[in-house]
């Protein structure tokens, strides 16, 4: 680049290649990064989320917006769970009372709790395909 002389046709012609490859390059990988979080919220969306939800809250009880926080970190953000699916969810596993909610002062507040922390293994491994379709 030293060297580059703006009056030289030739090299013109030469850097214009270079960045142009440079710039597919750089494309190429930008398209392989969203393809990767594509693939990794298909994963959760369709098999991995219910089981980590109850996994979470094994862990202590929490609300939908904490849970989807906590997956995005474990997933070192690759992917967020919008709560619009993680509620929906808690309200299955809470009609098949694996899950109750605290009573808060405001809903703000309001808190799902496991109910047996080991069922939730069971649970997934015996009714997950039937539920979660």
């Amino acid at each position: 680049m030293s060297d580059f002389d703006f009056n030289n046709i030739n090299d013109l012609k030469t850097e214009e290649k270079r960045l142009y490859e440079e710039y597919k390059a750089k494309l190429a990988e930008i398209k392989k990064v969203q393809k990767e979080k594509e693939a990794v919220g298909q994963v959760f969306t369709k098999g991995l989320l219910p089981i980590y939800v109850l996994h979470i809250l094994k862990s202590g009880p929490t609300n939908g917006n904490e849970i989807s926080t906590k997956i995005s970190e474990r997933t070192n953000g690759l992917w967020t769970p919008s709560t619009g699916g993680i509620y929906p969810l808690l309200k299955k596993l809470e009609a098949f009372r694996l899950l109750f909610t605290t009573f808060p002062v405001t809903p703000a507040l309001l808190k799902y709790v496991l109910v047996a922390a080991d069922l939730y293994i069971l649970f997934y491994v015996k009714c997950a395909d039937y539920i979660f379709l």
